[in-house]
């Protein structure tokens, strides 16, 4: 009875050891290709919002409010806009319900030869969701990251347009932010054999603007690259 005991306790030790390696080399992954990844899907500045609206007069001119710009323009004097802020889901997984189908018409698709056997190893086996670590992503070039759960991601996108002082004072202590925000990301785990992966991501950047990409990964010298990104949804 206390050798099979035993024998479970060194299976099951093996098996975490298992995930463990592969858990730690799908965050060396993302980690390497996360500043290319952002720079492929991230475009839309949610946050400090746009400038106060102008007019048109009747002969063509714009025209704008000064007083509105020069708050404005203070406004936007505390804020570091070189910094770019993402919040990222606390959980890694994949939120199109109809992602299965995008890779089974892929199977389809001769210019996906490459990543077939692990598209096909995705729709046999697929891998539990994950709390995600964002102190592993490293790679980030001008973007900073945050935990969704850290912060109430902002509670309305719709404050974007100002048309007076107060609207603009009341934003900037609603928010706490000292960088430009450019909405929430959530990441998926990484599927990949010894020369290509794929992962699947998508960010949500205000009230009217999501995107979903699926995203393909190669391996050139040791060392993971992005081969391709193909939107998925947009909304």
């Amino acid at each position: 009875m206390k050798q099979y005991i035993y024998f479970l306790l060194i299976v099951l030790i093996n098996i975490q050891c298992s995930f463990d390696n592969e858990f730690d080399n799908e965050s060396k992954i993302t980690n390497q290709i996360f500043k290319d990844l952002a720079d492929s899907i991230v475009f839309l500045r949610i946050f400090p919002p746009i400038p106060p609206p102008s007019k048109i007069n009747e002969n063509g001119h714009i025209l704008f409010d000064s007083a509105l710009l020069k708050d404005y323009n203070e406004y936007i004097s505390k804020i570091d806009t070189s910094i770019h802020l993402l919040s990222v889901f606390d959980t890694l997984q994949i939120e199109d319900n109809t992602f299965d189908e995008s890779i089974i018409g892929r199977l389809k698709d001769s210019t996906f030869v490459n990543y077939w056997d692990i598209f096909n190893s995705y729709l046999k086996k697929k891998k539990s969701n994950q709390l995600i670590d964002i102190s592993k992503i490293c790679n980030l070039g001008q973007y900073r990251l945050e935990k969704c759960s850290d912060r109430n991601v902002i509670q309305n996108f719709k404050k974007r347009i100002f048309t007076n002082k107060r609207k603009i004072e009341q934003y900037y202590k609603d928010t706490n932010l000292k960088t430009s925000y450019y909405g929430l990301l959530t990441l998926s785990r990484v599927y990949f054999n010894d020369k290509y992966g794929f992962l699947v991501c998508s960010i949500f950047g205000g009230t009217d603007i999501y995107s979903s990409h699926l995203v393909l990964i190669k391996k050139i010298n040791n060392k993971w690259f992005i081969d391709r990104v193909d939107r998925l949804i947009i909304a």
